[in-house]
C-alpha cells in the first residue's frame, strides 16, 4: 500500500481523502495480522512438530517417514493454494471497506440537505444498503476462510488415517 501511494501522481493521490487512505492502511494491517502472524507461529509449530514426529517414524520404520512426507506435502501445498484465494478475497473486503467508506462520507456531507427536503429516510435507506453490501464481502470472505480450514481438516484427516493404517498393516505383518 504504501509503495501505491508514493507512486500515484498527484491528480490520482488527491481523488480520494486522507480517511480513504486510512482505512486501507487500518484494514490491510488487521488482516496482514491475520493472516501474516498467526501462519509464522503455526508454521513454526508444525515444523517442530514435524521434525520430532519425522525422527520418530523413521525410527520405526522408514516407509512411515514417506507416507508422512507425502501428507505432509499435500498439506502444505493445499495451503498455499488456499492462501493465494484467501489473499485475493481480503483484497475484496480491502475494497468494499473503501467504498462503504467513500459512501458513508459522502452521505454524512449530504444529510444536511437531504433533511432540509424531508429525505431523512433516504439517507438510512442508502446507510442500509451500503452496510448491507459490506457485510456481504466479509460473509464471503468468512464463508471462503470456513470452507479453506474445512479442506484442510480433512487433508490432515485423511493424512492421519493413511499414516495410521501404514502403521498398524506394519505391526499386523510383524514388521514394528
Amino acid at each position: 500500500l504504501t509503495g501505491q501511494l508514493v507512486t500515484k501522481n498527484f491528480q490520482d493521490y488527491r481523488s480520494r481523502s486522507t480517511g480513504d487512505y486510512m482505512s486501507w492502511y487500518i484494514s490491510d494491517v488487521s488482516q496482514a495480522e491475520k493472516l501474516g502472524f498467526d501462519n509464522f507461529f503455526n508454521l513454526c509449530a508444525e515444523i517442530l512438530s514435524f521434525t520430532t514426529a519425522a525422527a520418530m517414524l523413521f525410527y520405526y520404520h522408514w516407509s512411515l517417514l514417506v507416507a508422512a512426507f507425502v501428507v505432509a506435502s499435500a498439506i502444505f501445498l493445499s495451503s498455499k493454494k488456499m492462501e493465494g484465494h484467501m489473499q485475493s478475497q481480503s483484497e475484496i473486503v480491502s475494497g468494499s471497506m473503501e467504498l462503504f467508506s467513500e459512501r458513508i462520507k459522502e452521505l454524512i456531507s449530504g444529510l444536511f440537505l437531504l433533511r432540509s427536503f424531508g429525505l431523512a429516510s433516504l439517507f438510512k435507506q442508502e446507510s442500509k444498503k451500503e452496510s448491507e453490501s459490506l457485510e456481504e464481502a466479509k460473509r464471503t470472505y468468512t464463508r471462503y476462510q470456513n470452507k479453506s480450514d474445512v479442506g484442510m481438516s480433512i487433508i490432515q484427516t485423511v493424512g492421519n488415517f493413511s499414516t495410521t493404517g501404514l502403521m498398524f498393516l506394519l505391526i499386523f505383518k510383524g514388521i514394528l
